[in-house]
This record gives structure tokens, sequence and C-alpha cells, in this order.
């Protein structure tokens, strides 16, 4: 199966250790049982709704953004105004078809001003929110015309009002966009299909050019994402290309239509989301990949805001509608079983409250609020019609919506836009790329249930160098149907450091003497393989002149640098009964107020000390028992922040009994060495890494 490769840097410092608490935190509920993947069964909204229309008829919706689109296009179109259910539509709809053929018309545009397909015509209104809407395409588009019809020959009873719309046509130098017009007489009776023809024939000496979904939904998704981030070192260029517009299963609808899927007797794929929507632009283009490779033709765009831009009353899905009713409604008659982060009630209580069918003189309820993105396998014959959806099952009755970014999905680097701790903002940035990465294996889950997590690499080989070790390995075998994230290496089952899917090697420095052994974890997006077959050990003769972990890749010097903050002044203080067996304190200082946690391990040999909460004085105290079966001689105490070493301080462990108390590290910064440029990286320095397919 082929999968694209996307570009990932990743920060220096997350390529080293993480930490087995943090792990676990963030690790999702074991997966669900798979599921088969999703067909793509087809709907023809029209033929569904009109009575005696044809299957494969010329016309194709739009939703008011992508009229909206289409209006500014410069395209040349045909359009009719109304939409089934409505009587005078119904009745003309089969003629105004066969004109269109007879015209050589392939598709002519059906925007329905009444959003709901019923009583919300934004044509009137009474909420100034929705006849905005209509008086701004008027007088932006509709109108721009040498004799404007649609301030008085649009209203609902010229339904359905047929024209030919050309944004680029000018007479006389100034715009003339109608090229021609009808509206359906009363009863749309005998006569007005002739008429129908007459006005495609004089418009068609020009070639109709009607705006694919795929121009529409791609150019809409890229537009808005560089216009909102427009540093692409930062966060991505254009989501989609040129080369996507064959395969391309991503289709628009209107509400009605989204109510007629959901009444269909066929399979589909819905996605709730929208081109306004960040975190919509994130993941569309690995649903539409995904959806692609499973063979599925039509994955439905659903939007909740009814102009694919604003809040508020707009927003279906906001209690502040007028029209929350529509959500409501829908969620609580096609959407049994739900699943979503918030709820209605309790501490993650964020409901939609709406008046069931609009009865304003009905009790407010509640409806559970959806997220968007959200992508649901829909089976309208089923009890549970909700086959799958797409979301973290937290394993407690609560669940996690995928709310990502397109440049973690990109593995890029973002802005440290609040100016967070070096720290802090790697450990946001790691578990910012985490849920990336978790979010599009599960997309890729979603369309195909055989993807999985990676099969345990081989054996690895360890090799010496003065203090250093290289581990080495071979990327495993097989199939897992998503993209590789990286590889976890760990010596002697200390915490594993972290690095790219690229990699094959990677080389631990500054250790003391001893003998070190290897192993290593592939990992993707749904989780890490079982760990390899130890490497053979390997002894290094002679500690290190200088202290320090060597755990964090130096950055190539190509490599750009985002802004840095002056490290802090960490003390690290050791004192108690330094042997065997004895209870010491560890004390740190300095530290950043917001760190939850810290994680303290006595080397060489890693062995857990404990974990440590920060003070909001930027203190921690950990009261710890030096393991029984250290060695006497030189050690250190290290302390990692989010699986990174940012300060250690050397002890000596001694080998005698006794009850002589030591104390050491009066500034454990100034001894840092190698861990010092740990603590610098792990906000700054960057590392390229290519995310692989394995």
């Amino acid at each position: 199966m082929t999968r694209r490769l996307p570009h990932r840097i990743a920060a220096g410092a997350v390529a080293a250790a993480v930490a087995a608490s943090a792990l676990i935190a963030s690790a999702p509920a074991a997966a669900a049982p798979a599921i088969d993947a999703p067909t793509s069964g087809d709907v023809d909204y029209f033929a569904d709704r009109v009575e005696g229309l044809r299957e494969g008829s010329v016309f194709e919706t739009a939703t008011f953004e992508r009229f909206q689109f289409l209006l500014n296009s410069g395209d040349r179109i045909a359009v009719v105004l109304g939409g089934p259910g409505d009587g005078r539509f119904d009745a003309a709809a089969a003629a105004i078809d066969a004109a269109a053929v007879e015209a050589g018309i392939d598709t002519v545009i059906a925007f329905d001003p009444r959003l709901d397909g019923d009583s919300v015509d934004i044509r009137t209104d009474p909420n100034a929110a929705y006849s905005k809407l209509w008086d701004d395409l008027v007088a932006n588009s509709l109108n721009q015309d040498s004799e404007p019809l649609f301030d008085t020959g649009a209203s609902p009873e010229n339904d359905p009002f047929v024209f030919v719309f050309d944004g680029n046509r000018q007479v006389g130098g100034l715009a003339d966009r109608v090229v021609a017009a009808l509206p359906a007489p009363d009863g749309a009776e005998t006569g007005f299909g002739e008429a129908v023809e007459e006005l495609f024939a004089a418009a068609s000496a020009e070639e109709f050019d009607t705006s694919s979904q795929f121009d529409f939904l791609a150019g809409e998704f890229n537009r808005k994402h560089v216009r909102d981030y427009a540093d692409a070192s930062l966060y991505g260029g254009a989501i989609f290309d040129e080369s996507e517009r064959a395969d391309f299963a991503l289709q628009s609808v209107t509400y009605p239509e989204l109510i007629n899927l959901l009444e269909d007797d066929e399979e589909h794929v819905i996605l709730f989301g929208g081109t306004w929507c960040h975190n919509t632009r994130a993941v569309v283009k690995d649903v539409n990949r995904a959806a692609v490779d499973a063979g599925v033709e039509n994955v439905y765009v659903f939007d909740l805001r009814v102009d694919g831009a604003s809040g508020g009353a707009l927003h279906i899905r906001d209690t502040a509608s007028p029209y929350a009713h529509l959500y409501g409604d829908l969620v609580e008659q096609y959407l049994p079983g739900l699943r979503t982060e918030y709820v209605t009630e309790g501490d993650r209580a964020n409901p939609v409250a709406y008046y069931p069918g609009g009865d304003r003189s009905a009790p407010l309820i509640k409806a559970q609020k959806l997220q968007v993105p959200y992508l649901i396998q829909y089976d309208a014959t089923l009890e549970a019609p909700i086959v799958q959806d797409w979301i973290r099952d937290n394993g407690d009755g609560t669940f996690k919506e995928y709310m990502t970014e397109w440049w973690w999905v990109e593995g890029l680097p973002g802005k440290n836009s609040r100016n967070a701790a070096p720290e802090i903002w790697a450990a946001q940035q790691r578990t910012a790329w985490d849920l990336a990465d978790e979010g599009i294996a599960k997309i890729d889950k979603f369309f195909d249930g055989s993807v999985t997590t990676p099969s345990a690499p081989a054996k690895p080989t360890a090799s010496v160098d003065g203090s250093a070790v290289t581990v080495s390995w071979a990327a495993p075998t097989g199939e897992t149907g998503t993209r590789s994230t990286g590889y976890d290496v760990a010596l002697n089952g200390g915490t594993p450091v972290r690095v790219g899917p690229e990699a094959t090697s990677y080389t631990f420095t500054g250790l003391a003497a001893g003998d070190y052994t290897a192993t290593v974890v592939a990992r993707n997006g749904l989780g890490g393989s079982p760990s390899s077959p130890a490497a053979a050990s390997v002894r290094v003769l002679a500690a290190p002149e200088t202290p320090g972990s060597g755990q964090t890749p130096t950055p190539a010097p190509s490599q750009p640098l985002p802004e840095t903050t002056e490290p802090r002044e960490l003390q690290l203080a050791v004192s108690g009964d330094l042997r065997p067996g004895g209870r010491i304190e560890v004390i740190g200082s300095g530290y950043d107020a917001e760190i939850p946690s810290v994680r303290v391990e006595l080397h060489s040999t890693p062995s857990l000390l404990g974990n440590a909460t920060i003070a909001a004085d930027g203190t921690f105290r950990l009261a710890a028992t030096i393991p029984s079966d250290v060695p006497a001689g030189a050690h250190s105490v290290v302390v990692y922040v989010g699986g990174v070493e940012v300060s250690r301080t050397a002890v000596t462990v001694a080998a005698a009994p006794g009850t002589a108390l030591a104390e050491t590290g009066a500034n454990a910064a100034a001894a840092l060495g190698l861990g010092a440029l740990a603590l610098l990286a792990l906000g700054t320095a960057l590392v390229t890494r290519r995310r692989r397919i394995a």
C-alpha cells in the first residue's frame, strides 16, 4: 500500500529519553476489534427526492459556501434557485434537466436558499445574520449586472429561478454577469421547459465550466490555511496539490443532503468539518488519501456553519443559534450512541441546548456537542448506525477528539507564541506530535482495519568507542498500513531515547565504565512494537572525561533554530546515607513551576530513584533509597523533564558500612556538561526526520 512520506522536524531533545510515566499518561486505550473497511455507497439526492427525475441528472447541489465560491470563480455556470421538497422545483426539475442535456450542459448548480430544505430561507428569514447572507450574495455577485434582477426577481415565488452566470463577463467595461435568466411562472406549467431550452441554447455559445469539488474544497482548505498561517517553515504550506485532483473523494453536502444520506440504506462515510476549521485542515488530506487507498469513492463533508465561516447564530451546533434544533434534532434522531469528548452533564459538560423541532414553547433539551473534525462510518439499516467513529477511547467512559494542527501532522515546529520555557515548549511539541501521529494512524485504521503496530525489530548490535556506545538496527519487516514515527532505543533497560523513523543507529556518549546492552522498539501512531532482543553486551573501560548523558543528538548546522531563552540556574543537592540501601534526599531548585514533575535516576547504570512534583517556587524534594545492588564508586544523580536530562550532580557511593553523611552539588548547572546542552536543545535544537511507512 502506497502512503505519502511527509517531512518531520523534531526538537533535538525530543530525540532524547521518553519518560515511562509520560508514555503511560498519554497512551490510548486498547484498540477495539477490527471493523470491516467502509464501502463507498453512492447516493443520488435529486433522484431520491424528486419523483420521476432520472438518476444521474445534471443537478448538483451547492452549499452556501460553495455557491459563493462558484459566483466568485469566474466560471460560466448554469444555476437554478430551489431544491427538492419545493413543489414548484419538483414539477420543473425533469424539464430543466432535459433542456440542459439538449444544450450540452453537463452541470446545473442547484442552490437552495432554504438552507434546511424547508423553512430557513435566507431571502426571507427574520434573523438578521441569515438574511444578510442573501443580501451579501446579491450585492457582491448576483446584482453585478447591467440590469439587476435579484432585488425583486428572486423571491421564493419565482423558484425554480433559472439563470446563467458568468463571473468574468463585462459589457462596455462594466460587470454584466447574468447572461440570461428565467423566473419560473406560476405552477411551472407547460412551456417552461421550452423556455429553459431557449435560455440555455442562447447562453451556450460559450463553454460552460463549473469548478469541481476539488477546486472548491482543496482550494479553500489551502487558501485559508495559507491566509491564517503564512510562515510555511513553522506551519507548513498548501495542504493539497494538483496531483490529488484525479483521486479526490471529498464532497461537500448541504443539510438536506446530509439528512438524505442518514436515511439512505447504503453505508456512507461522513466527515463533519469545514474549510474554516484549522483542526479539519490538519487531517483532511489524510482522510482523502486513506479513503482513496481503501477504494472509498465518496467522503461526504458537512459543515455545521451554514456559511462555512461564522460562529454564533450561523453555527447550528451552537446554543446561540436560532436554529440549534437542526443540530440537536439530527443528533437525537440519527446519531444514537454518539461518542464525544464533551458531555451533557458533570465536569466536562458542554452541551448544545435547543428547542426540539424549533418549537420555542417546548422546554430546552441538551444534545452532545461533537467537535470537528469528526469522522464516522454510518449505516442507517443498523440499530446502532454509527459503525465506527474516529475518536480516542480513554477506556474509562471518556473520549478525546483529535484536535491537532497541520504543522504537527507534518512534523513542523510550530511557534512558541506564549513564550513557554524551552523544556515546557519541547514537552508541548512532543505531546502535539504524538497526538497528530496517533490521529493519522487512527484515520488509516478507520479505512483499513488491518493497520497495526510494527513488529519487533531484529536483534540490534552495539559497538564501543571510548566512552560511547553506538547501537545499530534494521527497520522491522512487514507492512503496518500507516507511517512509522520512530524508534525508542534503550541501554540496560533504562529510559529510552526517541529517534526519527529514518534512523538506523544512535550513539550514547559520555558513559561511565561498565557493561551495556541495548534494545530497540519501533513505533507508529498506534503504539510501540514488542522490544527487540537485547544486543550482545559491550564494555566501556574508562569513564568519560566530562560527565553527561549525551542523549541529545547535535543538530545539523543546516537546521534552523527557533527563538531561545536563557537557561535557568538549576540547583541540585543530594544528602543522606550514600551507600547501597541507604536513604537519601534529593533537593532541586530553579525549575519551572509549570513542569508537572521530574524523574530522578541514579547513573551509571540507570536506576529510578523516583518522581517528584515541582512546587510553586520551582523546588522539589525527593526521599529515595539507593538500590542495594549499586556498586561502590563514582555515580551521578540525574534529573529528567519529559524524558530529557536537564541536570545532574556527581555522588560517590561508599562500599564500607557506616552512617557518614555526604552532601554534593552546590551548583548542578555549572557541572552539567552535555546535560546543559540537553536543556537548551529541549526547546531549540531541531533535527530533520522523515516518517517512513512500514
